[in-house]
């Protein structure tokens, strides 16, 4: 769809995620769904988040994230907001055609790619637009070994909005690294190019 609004869930592909995911059955697997108590999954107050990734939903940073990097104005418009937030704007590369095959998933990787490719299907502009997105970092509370965890925890719980039992168990795939990162807005200016390139190459 043309008209995805990125400051919103990716609506109708959750909603399908959702549904693809929910009838998944496996012969000889059980998916094993928690109880999280009064508090919402990988949100502030999930006793689960590392003090990294509590900082960044506590300061509010996805509201300055999630911006894909495919629409340029609307990227830069976010890193603006992220910086005026005191935050350090970044990119992040999540490599789906190989992310998506991380072995220590294990079972948890099917429910995951079977519930992924029902809900986006073989839109390449749709699996673009969560690729390679923008995202607000804390500049304090996170190390930058954490950076690009804050990326899949943004994509899994904000951007497309998983439900726990395909969420619970999905380690940050080891090809999905912070690439750039912009501490103001003539380093996102100056970057342009080498978006472009990442976009072309992926």
């Amino acid at each position: 769809p043309e008209n995805l609004d990125v400051h919103m869930p990716l609506n109708l592909a959750s909603a399908l995620l959702y549904q693809a995911a929910e009838r998944l059955t496996f012969k000889n697997t059980t998916v094993l769904y928690e109880n999280h108590g009064s508090y919402k999954s990988g949100a502030l107050g999930d006793p689960r988040l590392s003090t990294c990734l509590q900082t960044y939903e506590a300061g509010n940073y996805a509201n300055s994230s999630g911006a894909p990097a495919t629409e340029t104005l609307l990227f830069m418009e976010q890193a603006i907001q992220c910086l005026a937030h005191n935050g350090l704007y970044a990119l992040f590369d999540w490599n789906p055609t190989v992310g998506m095959h991380e072995s220590s998933w294990g079972k948890k990787g099917d429910v995951f790619r079977t519930a992924m490719g029902a809900a986006l299907g073989n839109d390449d502009d749709t699996w673009l637009r969560i690729s390679i997105i923008g995202v607000c970092l804390p500049h304090m509370g996170c190390d930058e070994s954490e950076e690009s965890s804050v990326g899949w925890h943004h994509l899994l719980h904000h951007t497309l909005e998983l439900p726990d039992f395909v969420v619970d168990g999905l380690g940050l795939p080891e090809v999905a690294p912070i690439k750039l990162r912009f501490d103001t807005l003539s380093d996102v200016q100056e970057e342009l190019g080498q978006i472009t390139i990442l976009l072309k190459t992926g």
